[in-house]
């Protein structure tokens, strides 16, 4: 093997490495908290103060990290010394706007709402963790930007990792009650602390900045390019998240231990996703993009379609296996059967919801090989208004676990139709393609 085949190899295998590790450690983050401290009023409000820290992490590494990375690798990009100190400047007040909102609800809501446990201390450290998770999110956006993958996914793998081990020592600590939510929201802000100071030192030592230069220029065309490429990358990812926080608010209105529950059945379930799809969809997407354009689309469906009967499977050997989970892992002193067997009622929904974001999410990289990202975007966005929609008028009948598969059906639904209407499309170009290539 060459030295430039070894390095690509090698360039390939470790950013690789790090998101298959970062997914089992997060997995592995979800069964202490559970086993820790079972599926209880504590741990429900944990997650739901967490969820607005976690959202922003997707955010900026979702919808943030396609537009800026578009715009400062582009061919009017200025030198990166230049511009970091000002894109700095509106990530910081991004994060700290963002947490003074949420400090204002959440405090509220602690102060006077029927969730005591939700008490000032853990809304604080939550708010003070959503301003460090944005500038972790935005560190491995600008390791992107450079080329350097692995160093991207390792700031993310130091937050989880230290999370997790932060956890186990909340676990050895806690005496129950307030304390849990107070332990648990401050191992997660201390956890946010460690790689924020990571990311900085990042940032910092590869790229000296030089904030003398005026910045109204450049400051101008953050405004005018910028923004609106960020605008367009944040459709999806908007009503994506949008369907977490409705989930959300149905798992806290379905009972105590429910949020706690779905929590635990997602992350289960969807970890083959992180695991797999989305390594994966990156790979085929380059694959895809080299081949001749009659072959190109080809490969793409043949790909998408693998997607889904490998998922279907993948469901399947779940929803079969839950049913030794109420032995497995039920009766523990403070994860019991009960819990066992509520987490065992969602685990179905989340298979199917587990099929239906894994084939979302081949699409959507694939989607813009075959030059069908607008249909794409259109399409999936208009399908989570249906979804949610769905998911509403079945929770109101049918319970939390009949809302969530009812909304994996419709985005399932959505997924496979721009699949066939993409398939019908390229099944009428390709002799297009076969005349412009001879």
């Amino acid at each position: 093997m060459t030295e430039r085949r070894r390095k690509t190899l090698w360039t390939i295998m470790l950013p690789l490495a790090f998101v298959l590790t970062s997914r089992i450690v997060g997995l592995g983050r979800e069964i202490v908290i559970s086993a820790g401290f079972g599926l209880s009023a504590a741990t429900d409000a944990f997650y739901q103060l967490s969820a607005v820290p976690t959202y922003l992490v997707t955010y900026v590494t979702g919808p943030l990290a396609t537009a800026y990375i578009a715009w400062a690798t582009g061919p009017n990009a200025v030198a990166e010394a230049r511009q970091l100190p000002v894109i700095m400047r509106y990530v910081r007040h991004l994060g700290l706007a963002i947490a003074l909102t949420f400090a204002v609800i959440a405090g509220a809501l602690a102060w006077r709402g029927p969730h005591p446990e939700l008490d000032l201390p853990a809304v604080a450290l939550t708010a003070l963790s959503c301003i460090l998770v944005v500038r972790v999110g935005f560190g491995a956006v600008v390791c992107n930007a450079r080329g350097r993958f692995a160093q991207a996914q390792g700031l993310l793998f130091a937050n989880n990792a230290s999370f997790v081990l932060l956890l186990g020592i909340a676990v050895l600590t806690a005496s129950g009650g307030r304390s849990v939510v107070v332990l648990l929201t401050g191992a997660f802000c201390i956890a946010a602390l460690i790689a924020a100071l990571y990311a900085r030192h990042v940032v910092r030592r590869d790229s000296p900045l030089d904030p003398t230069d005026d910045a109204r220029p450049l400051a101008e065309a953050i405004r005018q390019d910028l923004l609106p490429k960020l605008l367009y990358a944040s459709v999806e990812t908007g009503g994506f998240l949008a369907t977490q926080m409705l989930v959300l608010a149905l798992a806290a209105a379905s009972g105590t231990g429910v949020t706690s529950a779905a929590s635990l059945a997602q992350r289960l379930c969807l970890t083959a996703n992180g695991l797999f799809v989305n390594p994966l969809s990156n790979i085929a997407m380059v694959h895809a993009a080299r081949r001749r354009p009659s072959d190109q689309h080809r490969f793409a469906l043949r790909t998408i379609i693998a997607t889904v009967v490998t998922l279907s499977v993948v469901a399947g050997i779940l929803v079969a296996g839950r049913l030794w989970l109420p032995d497995l892992i039920g009766g523990t002193a403070r994860f019991s059967r009960d819990n066992a067997l509520l987490l065992t009622s969602l685990i179905p929904a989340y298979a199917l919801w587990l099929v239906a974001q894994g084939t979302s999410m081949m699409l959507s990289r694939l989607s813009f090989v075959m030059e069908r990202a607008r249909l794409f975007t259109v399409a999936t966005t208009a399908g989570y208004l249906v979804a949610n929609a769905a998911r509403f008028a079945t929770w109101w009948h049918f319970g939390f676990a009949g809302a969530i598969a009812a909304g994996a059906m419709v985005e399932l639904t959505v997924a496979l139709g721009i699949l066939a209407a993409i398939t019908v499309r390229t099944s009428h170009l390709a002799p297009e393609w076969k005349e412009a290539e001879a």
